[in-house]
């Protein structure tokens, strides 16, 4: 199993393995980002609109490795001093935007879009400092191993660490995926903390945790029920025919029942107005709680058929 392993890392430590590296990792936010924008536009969803974003995102930021490999591969780029270290700093930005995705689907008052764009400016500032000083501390040395290597493992195990924690926390719908990408980013980072390759540049513990991780974004557009994204039908004009409300599908009442095992309240009665509202025909859909002992009654939610 050891000498497996070896001829892995080795074969990471090459061009081929650093383009497979690249490859995986981009078509697997292109696969999740194609999903995310076809629920996006089925259901007009805010949720959709920041997957979009965040994935879109997640997509540029790798671009600019891929595109800073080459320049290093055609000698542009000095691959011993900047390459490492924009290499350390988009898996950081990454894991940062992965984070976002995961654990904060709505905008929840926008706190958390905030702090993820500190984090971001922040880690770009670092980026900018351990250049200038690795250019006059390297003098040919390898990456791997070095302060700057060590600060940006641990910088990262911190923010995979907490992530795991709000995650847990939060627990989302599909938290179990998230949990399972963040367990193995931090499984690569924390490999490549304690049991660093000390020949070359490229981190291959964390490359192939990556590897490993990244496909499991494929199920971040799937943590929403299918039957959010199905577009409402357009009311029908006014006629003198009679009133008949239309029949509830079967699939939408199994949907129904299925909200019961949700434990967010607050998604469990906008579905309710809405499959009703769809359901019924009404214009006007509105979830009121029953009478307290004071005989006041509360307007929990409501849906806008027409809108």
């Amino acid at each position: 199993m050891a000498a497996f392993f070896q001829q892995v890392f080795a074969l990471l430590n090459t061009d081929a393995g650093n383009l497979t590296y690249h490859l995986v990792l981009a078509f697997s936010i292109a696969g999740a980002l194609q999903a995310a924008y076809i629920f996006w536009r089925s259901s007009l969803s805010p949720r959709g609109q920041r997957m979009v974003f965040g994935l879109g995102l997640l997509l540029a930021v790798q671009l600019v490795l891929y595109v800073s490999s080459g320049l290093a591969w055609q000698g542009l780029l000095d691959a011993t001093v900047i390459l490492p270290l924009v290499d350390r700093a988009v898996g950081l930005v990454s894991l940062i935007i992965v984070i976002w995705l995961w654990i904060f689907p709505e905008r929840n008052g926008g706190t958390a879009d905030v702090a993820s764009l500190i984090l971001g400016i922040l880690t770009v500032v670092l980026l900018t400092v351990g250049v200038l000083w690795w250019a006059g501390q390297s003098n040919g040395a390898t990456f791997n191993g070095s302060i700057p290597d060590t600060i940006a493992e641990m910088y990262a195990i911190v923010l995979a660490g907490f992530g795991l924690m709000f995650l847990l926390i939060r627990r989302p719908l599909q938290w179990g995926a998230g949990v399972a990408m963040l367990a193995l980013i931090l499984a690569g980072h924390s490999a490549q903390l304690l049991l660093p390759v000390d020949e070359g540049s490229i981190p291959v513990a964390v490359h192939l945790a990556l590897m490993a991780a990244y496909p499991i974004l494929l199920f971040l557009p799937q943590r929403f029920p299918l039957w959010v994204a199905t577009p409402l039908e357009q009311p029908q004009p006014a006629t003198s025919q009679p009133f008949a409300p239309a029949s509830l599908p079967v699939d939408r009442l199994v949907s129904i029942l299925r909200l019961a095992e949700d434990g967010d309240d607050d998604l469990q009665c906008r579905s309710i107005v809405q499959l009703v509202a769809g359901a019924m025909n009404a214009e006007v859909c509105l979830l009121v709680s029953a009478p307290d002992s004071q005989g006041i009654m509360a307007v929990r939610c409501g849906f806008d058929l027409i809108r």
